[in-house]
């Protein structure tokens, strides 16, 4: 669309039209770059809230899926055992950065 505006505005040129001034010749592509500029703010629009959305989904499905399909994993975890139940250290206590049961 752009490049049609500089074509447009080239044309005019060329044909010597000077039947309008430059103001309103101004004024008209104002009025299209304006035009442009919504229709740009309405695509970024829509693509947030695309990325939003798909964010949205995707962590809403791995929360549901943890809490459904792998309640004991996760407990288990929590809990700070693997999935065997066997106690797991956390690398500040395999390091002896801060105290907690072994």
């Amino acid at each position: 669309m752009a490049d049609r505006i500089v074509i447009d505005f080239v044309e005019d040129e060329f044909n010597c039209e000077e039947a309008e001034s430059y103001q309103d010749k101004i004024a008209k592509l104002e009025g299209k770059v304006a035009k442009m500029e919504q229709e740009i703010d309405g695509i970024k629009e829509m693509i947030a809230n695309l990325k939003k959305s798909s964010y949205e989904n995707s962590l809403d499905y791995d929360i549901r899926g943890c809490l459904a399909l792998n309640t004991v994993l996760a407990a288990n975890l929590y809990k700070g055992r693997n999935y065997n139940g066997k106690r797991i250290e956390s690398i500040q206590q395999r390091h002896g950065i801060c105290a907690g049961p072994k």
